[in-house]
């Protein structure tokens, strides 16, 4: 997480940048946040959040196999160079011997596992979210059968 904040008179600006971080979300001030008003520890603030769209000219969405994944047990991903409006809400891998979508679990953050991942190539869905529609989006190339923790993929998807 990457951040700064100024305070100007009685106002304090914060921008957080933070993957996965949505309306709705907390996060924690320390006592430093309130260093120029003691009165306001331990006290509720009002938060407005804005949407800020990232840009990626020229980048496609690229899946990075989490370092701590162990294949072929346990699949951790983190979904980069994420351009547009949209935050990812979900994200589903093919399981091709039933035919069907399986649900990957929000880990924390920006990450998604799966415990089990299918055997052999991995097509993965992500579920685009923005305060006026919800879409999925498929990716148009595969995780290898053989990936490797630490890796990224390519998805050849690319937000706007």
């Amino acid at each position: 997480m990457a951040g700064c904040a100024l305070a100007y008179g009685f106002g304090l600006v914060v921008a957080m940048l933070l993957p996965g971080l949505s309306i709705g979300d907390d996060f924690v001030c320390t006592r430093a946040t309130y260093y120029g008003s003691p009165d306001c520890l331990g006290t509720p603030i009002d938060v407005e959040y804005k949407r800020i769209p990232c840009r990626y000219a020229g980048y496609n969405i690229v899946v990075k196999v989490k370092e701590h994944s162990k294949y072929p047990d346990y699949l951790a991903v983190v979904l980069l160079y994420q351009a547009g409006q949209y935050d990812v809400a979900a994200v589903e891998i093919w399981q091709e011997d039933c035919k069907q979508w399986r649900g990957m679990r929000r880990a924390y953050g920006a990450v998604f596992d799966v415990v089990t991942p299918p055997k052999g190539e991995l097509k993965l869905r992500f579920q685009l979210a923005s305060s006026v529609e919800t879409t999925w989006v498929e990716s148009k190339s595969v995780i290898p059968g053989e990936w490797k923790a630490g890796a990224t993929y390519d998805s050849n998807v690319q937000l706007n």
